[in-house]
């Protein structure tokens, strides 16, 4: 279980910190907020719908479909099986947190086991001061901030302009149907019917992107079928993902496991 403290010298001189080596604390992860800069590269491989989130409309990766388990993280080495992850994914175990009064404050998950006592990147300098490693950390936090202030214009201008509709996702596997509710999608008809200022609009905001990434990843959801079945045979192999995936949609780009780029977009 998550339990996220504030950094501090006081408490973690001593401590460093792992990239991380499996995915297992996003395996109940079924959906994932996604931001605005990060859509282009999500939609080649994730299916992406709108979600509520706190009175706001976001966009979000869809990665499973019931019992919270993400359909994306091999369940015998908690590696992800494609060849993108959500930003919000990638930052684990680091958070920002809002004090009143004091602003944004890095926060980590003190039970993750990417935190050790050695051998890691360690969070303090010699002279007590945040390592460059943390501080890279700490750009791409406020990065993922300042974009889901982008990202929640953007789709606001959606709800504006009357884009969403309701969207269940439904997958039928050996006689059985699982439902993940609650989605939304573009109404394509609606959009057909807007004007040019309207579009301009859109074009404008951002919120073009939203719309053209999420249509191009509607032919994700197909994938969630294929992981499904590999995850109810026992024993499951990272091989047997991968090749299932490259029959549905080509050759994977596994470069992000190499460790390069994790703190990017």
């Amino acid at each position: 279980m998550s339990k996220y403290t504030l950094l501090s010298k006081e408490e973690h001189a001593q401590k460093s910190w792992k990239r991380a080596s499996n995915y297992y604390h996003a395996q109940s992860e079924v959906l994932v907020q996604l931001l605005i800069k990060e859509l282009p590269k999500a939609q080649q491989t994730l299916p992406i719908a709108f979600v509520k989130q706190n009175n706001n409309i976001v966009p979000a990766a869809v990665l499973g479909v019931a019992n919270k388990k993400n359909l994306f993280v091999a369940p015998n080495n908690g590696r992800w099986v494609d060849s993108y992850i959500p930003a919000v994914i990638r930052a684990y175990p680091f958070k920002l947190a809002h004090a009143e009064g004091r602003g944004a404050m890095l926060a980590i998950d003190g039970a993750s086991e990417q935190i050790v006592d050695e051998g890691g990147s360690s969070f303090f300098d010699e002279n007590g001061l945040p390592s460059k490693d943390l501080e890279q950390v700490m750009s791409f936090l406020q990065s993922i901030e300042a974009g889901k202030k982008d990202t929640e214009l953007a789709c606001a201008e959606l709800q504006k302009h009357g884009l969403l509709m309701k969207w269940d996702i439904q997958i039928e596997l050996d006689d059985n149907t699982m439902s993940l509710n609650g989605l939304y999608r573009i109404d394509e008809e609606a959009l057909s019917k807007l004007s040019a200022e309207a579009l301009h609009s859109l074009q404008k905001s951002g919120a073009l992107t939203l719309i053209y990434c999420h249509v191009f990843s509607v032919q994700n959801v197909a994938k969630l079928k294929t992981l499904l079945k590999l995850h109810t045979q026992a024993g499951l192999k990272l091989e047997e993902a991968e090749k299932a995936l490259q029959n549905e949609k080509g050759e994977l780009d596994l470069e992000f496991l190499n460790g390069n780029g994790t703190f990017s977009f």
